[in-house]
């Protein structure tokens, strides 16, 4: 099971390494991961307002249009195994889409630390703006990704 190598998992799905079991695994860890970054649990306690619910709606949008673009990119393809390439593909992509956005991160926190001490929103205590926005772009690159990997897989040979 590949957590960061998504090169080596697109071979191992282009070749048909990945059995039943492997594809399990992928998705027993993938909905886990879903479910602990899920809005109700990661929010807990902070206030619910405006940019939450366009967050929700923005990944809903986004992960709509890349499914479908996602299936549109294999079709043209060799039109094999949709399911199992997201799905699989999806917890590296995921992962890695998270570990290198750590700095989008920070100079998101310190772009609402500047915010904080000119207005009186308490800094942690709800959603922003900021917040919003890179989350949304975190979203787009990850949409990018896996519509690049999946096209990678699904390459006549």
């Amino acid at each position: 099971m590949y957590f960061w190598k998504v090169d080596n998992l697109v071979e191992d799905l282009k070749t048909g390494k990945v059995d039943q079991k492997e594809e399990f695994k992928y998705m027993l860890f993938f909905t886990v991961l879903i479910v602990l970054t899920s809005d109700p649990y990661v929010n807990i306690g902070l206030k619910y307002n405006i940019y939450n619910a366009l967050n929700t709606i923005m990944f809903f949008v986004i992960s709509i249009i890349e499914l479908y673009f996602c299936y549109r990119i294999n079709s043209s393809g060799d039109n094999k195994d949709f399911i199992k390439r997201i799905i699989c593909l999806g917890l590296p992509i995921s992962i890695r889409t998270f570990v290198f956005s750590i700095p989008l991160f920070i100079l998101g926190g310190m772009t609402e630390g500047i915010i904080e001490t000119s207005t009186s929103i308490k800094f942690g205590s709800e959603t922003t703006i900021i917040f919003f926005i890179v989350m949304s772009i975190i979203s787009v690159i990850l949409f990018f990704y896996m519509c690049k990997k999946i096209k990678k897989v699904s390459e006549i040979v």
